[in-house]
């Protein structure tokens, strides 16, 4: 296994940061986009890239916040931000007067900078995921063309954040399967009958705000007769899976690295 840096063309004299594990072995691979949680690409991802190219698999995790005008979105940035927002209702995290109000008592150097966050994360959500999703399909196009990529095997992977994104990756047709660790729904959910291959749903059952989708996705998934495998761990809390974070939960994370392995032997490597 080796693991370094790319810089991939990304258009409009933009480059995509890439982190890239490939296994020691020769020949071609299966390939996997590994997306990032919120904080962006941590030593975390990195280590999870390097665990699946132990497997056999080449795998590509970009990081999403390349792009000069996500320059703020540095995972120091970041915290910063999310630490008093989430001391607000889950329905005032995007409203701005609520946000403005919480943030006031800052020094005005610091306020600046969080208020930068915030706008990109919460308020302007909808542009930023446009350019992440644009970014994720030219690195599926950019590992496809390499000699060393089996491009009808493909998959991607994300947590948080990049859990929803690798959903509607697949739900878009731009990769057959996917592993959803506690990402939001497809936009709009219909689209899931896009998918062309299968799907590994992975939860934590104290995180209200994710699952309140799930209903609306086991529908979807069954009306459209989707291959979908879906787990909820009972007791656990939201990115259960990053030892980084509170939040890790070992027992949790050690079964659903599990049920990643099988799903993407199954799915990718055959």
């Amino acid at each position: 296994m080796s693991g370094k840096m790319l810089q991939i063309p990304a258009g409009a004299g933009e480059n995509l940061n890439v982190y890239h594990s490939t296994p020691d072995s020769g020949g071609r691979h299966p390939a996997i986009v590994l997306i990032h949680e919120i904080w962006g690409l941590e030593k975390q991802i990195k280590s999870v890239a390097d665990r699946l190219s132990e497997h056999g698999y080449a795998v590509f995790a970009p990081h999403l916040y390349s792009r000069k005008e996500f320059e703020v979105l540095t995972a120091e940035n970041i915290e910063k931000a999310m630490k008093p927002l989430f001391s607000l209702p889950e329905n005032k995290r995007s409203d701005e007067a609520s946000i403005m109000n919480l943030y006031n008592n800052l020094p005005e150097n610091e306020k600046t900078i969080v208020m930068k966050v915030v706008s990109q994360i919460f308020m302007n959500r909808e542009k930023m995921e446009q350019n992440m999703m644009s970014d994720l399909s030219i690195l599926v196009d950019y590992a496809g063309k390499l000699d060393y990529i089996d491009r009808k095997k493909i998959a991607s992977m994300g947590f948080c954040m990049g859990g929803g994104l690798s959903f509607q990756l697949a739900a878009t047709g731009k990769v057959p399967s996917a592993v959803v660790f506690y990402g939001a729904n497809p936009k709009p959910v219909e689209s899931v009958a896009n998918i062309s291959g299968s799907v590994l749903g992975l939860y934590a059952g104290n995180d209200p705000r994710t699952n309140s989708g799930l209903p609306a996705l086991v529908e979807n998934m069954v009306k459209y007769g989707k291959d979908f495998e879906l787990k909820v761990y009972r007791g656990c809390s939201h990115a259960f899976f990053n030892d980084l974070r509170p939040t890790y939960n070992k027992e949790a994370a050690a079964d659903s690295w599990d049920r990643v392995l099988r799903f993407l032997d199954k799915n990718i490597k055959r």
